[in-house]
């Protein structure tokens, strides 16, 4: 840990930084600017999808009402391909949650090519995201996810983390060392999962190394929230390189000079 003296951080990236690190996650106010065209673009495109002719103000949490379950999954991709059409929406996702990423992750980053859209309709067990870590599948541990709710979320309406303060490697090493399926791991840390409110108007980083997933939406409510990567551009990569996952956003000069000069040094 950084000790006072030679911490240059401000109060405002002191007090989240160590807020992320103890709990592996951080809820706090997004943009407001940023978040309301965030959900004015969904209610903008739901509209015109769902209903013809289209309907303003079509009510997110009842679209369980016009769209049924097996043509949600459908649905939802279209309006993934939809959103990301648009150049200026990642630019705004960004923005809506810049001054927490600058004090958690920094502000020479690449960000993941396409946001996500999970929809969780009221009992549906094809939405279902069962407990991992995304660096266990070939994400990079410096990575986090910028998680947007669209909708009010809470309780199964939502999403688990298991906090920082409750993981241990050594016992999900074991855990697969021994062959146990999801469904089994989630029975051993049931008890020690946090299910995370987060309104519309907040946001959520978290760290995607810590085991996290979803359960059942047992309330009347549909889900909707967005997701998407950030990292380090001077960070390790994994198996989601430069290009086809990520790109840079904002990098900075003497950064982009750097990257050109190691090359050369190095004869590539």
């Amino acid at each position: 840990m950084i000790s006072e003296k030679h911490s240059f951080l401000t109060e405002y990236e002191r007090e989240n930084s160590e807020a992320f690190s103890e709990n592996g996650f951080l809820i706090s106010n997004s943009n407001e600017e940023y978040s309301d065209l965030i959900i004015k673009k969904i209610e903008t495109v739901v509209a015109n999808k769902c209903v013809n002719p289209p309907k303003k103000n079509t009510e997110l949490n009842k679209i369980h009402t016009l769209v049924d379950i097996p043509s949600s999954n459908k649905f939802r991709l279209d309006i993934i391909s939809e959103i990301n059409s648009d150049s200026d929406f990642r630019k705004i996702y960004y923005r809506a949650a810049k001054k927490q990423l600058d004090a958690i992750v920094g502000n020479d980053l690449v960000m993941q090519t396409r946001i996500n859209l999970s929809i969780q309709i009221p009992n549906d067990d094809s939405a279902l995201l069962p407990v991992h870590a995304d660096s266990w599948s070939g994400d990079s541990p410096f990575e986090v996810v910028l998680w947007v709710p669209v909708v009010d979320c809470s309780e199964s309406r939502s999403m688990y983390i298991l906090p920082a303060t409750e993981y241990d490697f050594k016992e999900f090493e074991e855990f697969r060392r021994v062959g146990m399926n999801s469904d089994q791991i989630f029975k051993e840390i049931r008890d020690r999962v946090v299910f995370l409110d987060v309104n519309v108007g907040k946001n959520l980083i978290f760290n995607q190394n810590l085991p996290h997933g979803n359960i059942l939406n047992s309330t009347d409510k549909t889900r909707w929230s967005l997701n998407c990567r950030f990292k380090s551009i001077l960070s390790p990569f994994e198996d989601k390189g430069l290009g086809e996952f990520f790109e840079p956003i904002n990098m900075k000069p003497m950064t982009r000079i750097g990257i050109s000069e190691y090359k050369r040094l190095k004869g590539n």
